[in-house]
């Protein structure tokens, strides 16, 4: 934590304005605070990383989706379901734009929704969401591998 702290600062300084690479600190910083339990300061690292990479990518780029599912992630530790199926909605929108259904992240995304589905008693929706990303992982990879086993 400490060495991301002094990368921010680092960076800060040589990029005045702001830089992908200062959100990808903040997002890894907001990261580390969720994976030490505090969600609160978790999210105000994603917020901030999300804010700073909209300023310099397109919607549909994959740090911007990554941004996204880290405050849907966050929320969802948090346990504001509403919240985190938003950003996780988001998510997959922006992700199905980009590669239609085609690409393993999509299935992914939609395996994040049934998770939180499930986690507020929606088991037909969960499962739902959880079947099409199987169907999807099966297109995508052989039998046997790990993403399809999961």
């Amino acid at each position: 934590l400490r060495y991301y702290n002094d990368a921010v600062v680092m960076l800060k300084k040589i990029h005045k304005a702001g830089h992908p690479d200062v959100a990808s600190c903040l997002d890894n910083i907001g990261t580390t605070y969720k994976d030490m339990g505090e969600h609160t300061k978790a999210l105000g690292y994603h917020t901030e990383a999300l804010e700073m990479r909209k300023q310099f990518h397109k919607d549909g780029h994959p740090d911007v989706a990554a941004s996204l599912n880290n405050i849907g992630h966050t929320y969802r530790h948090l346990g504001d379901h509403a919240r985190a199926l938003e950003y996780h909605m988001e998510v997959l929108e922006m992700m199905k734009r980009v590669y239609k259904d085609g690409h393993p992240d999509v299935a992914a995304h939609r395996t994040n929704l049934g998770n939180i589905y499930g986690d507020v008693g929606e088991h037909a929706k969960a499962l739902e969401y959880h079947m099409e990303a199987l169907e999807m992982m099966k297109k995508f990879y052989k039998d046997g591998h790990p993403d399809v086993a999961r």
